[in-house]
């Protein structure tokens, strides 16, 4: 198959179905199949003569693996544009040791699960917020997060608590 033999048209359908398997519904209004996609031709269009394949399986494959980036791309773009620049923390910060899932669909839960989280935390206010993020990331104990954040241990822990009970009914609320 060469470069000049490459027909995204012949695949469109396919390309359709799996951008709708792969792309969460809760999303589908923010994110269109379609526009993904048509996102996916336009690179392929752009990129046909890096197409080191010979048959329309590996072509297929090929348009596949665009479309998973295209997915993921788009899925990040979505997140950002949700998240106030004064509310972004990273999700690095927070999930240092999260293994992420392979799929599309893993990874916007996980992404999900993460942006609430992080908005979330960002809207605390800052003397809780620190507590929490000492306690959870530094895995500081309370006689250390009082000794960083010159306070008493008993207010610590009482920041500590509010944040909890402030995210636990944020994060009840944004599921729900």
């Amino acid at each position: 198959m060469s470069n000049s033999e490459l027909n995204v048209e012949g695949f469109r359908q396919v390309l359709t179905a799996y951008v709708e398997s792969r792309l969460p519904r809760r999303l589908r209004r923010f994110l269109g199949v379609s526009d993904v996609v048509q996102s996916v031709c336009c690179v392929v269009h752009a990129r046909r003569d890096q197409f080191r394949g010979g048959s329309d399986y590996e072509f297929r494959n090929w348009l596949l693996t665009i479309a998973e980036h295209k997915i993921i791309d788009s899925l990040r773009l979505y997140r950002r544009r949700q998240c106030p620049p004064k509310h972004r923390l990273t999700v690095a910060a927070i999930t240092p040791h999260v293994a992420v899932e392979r799929t599309a669909e893993d990874l916007a839960a996980l992404t999900d699960q993460a942006h609430l989280l992080l908005t979330s935390l960002g809207s605390l206010p800052a003397d809780v917020r620190n507590v929490v993020l000492l306690r959870y990331i530094r895995k500081m104990t309370f006689p250390e997060i009082a000794a960083e954040l010159n306070s008493t241990e008993s207010t610590c822990r009482r920041r500590w608590f509010e944040g909890l009970e402030t995210l636990g009914r944020r994060l009840g609320e944004l599921v729900e």
